[in-house]
């Protein structure tokens, strides 16, 4: 995704960078952040995404933007997220298992075959996820002079329910901490 940014905007600089793990590690400043995919609810503990939360928001200059793909806990409550998907192709298959082990956990394992060759190659996943309450999310972002609110989608696809993104600016008087 960095080379297709790269490639779309030569004269911007693009950083992958890794999430503070302590309230002492600060993220470099960013005229935008975004996140995909759900990325905070991959991290250890409610703590951990609330201070990533906290890190990503400061990271944002004034007048800067950011949007965040969160999992709340409606995602896991669906009724087909009770359910085993598989979908077949003719070069590649995918099955995918969800469980839910507890109030604020949704796990998924994940098997895929792809054909290389005249062979099938197996790989597994587990995808461990730990669910985020949105108004939460919100609060912390606020508290860190974002703007903040919540949408359904990135753009106009909506997510499934329970995804939600968060999106917001830094207030042009607000304080960077």
């Amino acid at each position: 995704m960095i080379d297709l940014a790269r490639s779309s905007v030569p004269g911007a600089d693009f950083r992958v960078v890794r999430l503070p793990s302590r309230p002492a590690d600060a993220l470099p400043r960013a005229d935008a952040v975004v996140s995909t995919g759900h990325v905070l609810n991959y991290l250890d503990t409610l703590d951990d995404i609330a201070h990533a939360l906290g890190g990503l928001a400061r990271s944002v200059e004034r007048g800067g933007i950011l949007a965040i793909g969160l999992m709340t806990e409606e995602f896991p409550q669906r009724r087909e997220a009770q359910t085993v998907h598989a979908k077949v192709a003719d070069d590649w298959t995918i099955v995918t298992r969800f469980s839910h082990p507890a109030p604020g956990r949704f796990d998924r394992e994940i098997t895929v075959f792809r054909r290389v060759g005249e062979h099938w190659r197996r790989s597994d996943e587990h995808h461990r996820n730990l669910t985020f309450d949105a108004q939460e999310a919100l609060r912390i972002l606020r508290g860190h002079g974002i703007d903040a609110q919540q949408r359904p989608a990135f753009g106009e696809e909506r997510l499934p329910e329970g995804l939600v993104v968060l999106t917001g600016t830094r207030r042009s008087g607000s304080q960077v901490t």
